[in-house]
């Protein structure tokens, strides 16, 4: 597999021991649709621009999932309710859609197979690695979307490293399958973006 030389500079970075890193990428093949799918986001970038959409779920039911957590998350944060969700929203639907390409597969291929935006996307490839291990996570396993974004936020993993936090007390950063998490550290997020 091509990805061991390929990926020698994240190898040397990584916090992984070198055997664990080469078993990881062996799994990383290379997705030819995500850089078709790169060129026609960038080709048609100005056609993303859309409507707001209908809701897509009931207002009772939005309410019902931001109960969950958002009053704690604004008490901490000061970011409205209404944003955090919002974001869940656009991003994946309330959760509906969190993409189903694996975030390792993602990043290489992007990274070493996409010039134009080849050094942003080793960057994260490198970052996600590191969230990886600061999670305990097997690197193989984590989905998300086509440009390697997770979680009901939509986190790439420089933002994971620099927002997420673990609002549910669990001792963990679990963006992809706790809504406390996700709320959390959207929230974080946009706080810290000034919102």
């Amino acid at each position: 597999c091509g990805f061991r030389t390929k990926n020698d500079k994240a190898v040397k970075q990584s916090p992984w021991n070198h055997p664990c890193i080469i078993a990881t990428f062996l799994g990383a093949w290379p997705d030819p649709r995500l850089i078709l799918w790169q060129y026609s986001v960038s080709r048609h970038h100005h056609r993303l621009i859309r409507p707001p959409l209908p809701p897509v779920v009931h207002p009772g039911d939005a309410d019902a999932v931001a109960g969950l957590c958002t009053a704690d998350a604004q008490a901490e944060y000061g970011v409205s309710p209404a944003h955090i969700m919002g974001i869940m929203g656009v991003e994946t639907l309330y959760g509906r859609n969190l993409g189903t390409h694996r975030i390792i597969a993602a990043l290489t291929t992007l990274g070493f197979d996409y010039p134009r935006r080849a050094e942003y996307f080793r960057g994260e490839l490198e970052n996600f690695l590191v969230m990886a291990k600061e999670e305990g996570m097997d690197p193989s396993r984590p989905v998300g979307s086509y440009a390697g974004a997770m979680g009901l936020g939509q986190f790439m993993p420089s933002s994971f490293l620099k927002y997420a936090v673990d609002f549910d007390g669990d001792g963990r950063r679990n963006i992809a399958s706790s809504a406390a998490d996700s709320l959390g550290s959207t929230a974080n997020f946009l706080h810290k973006g000034g919102w």
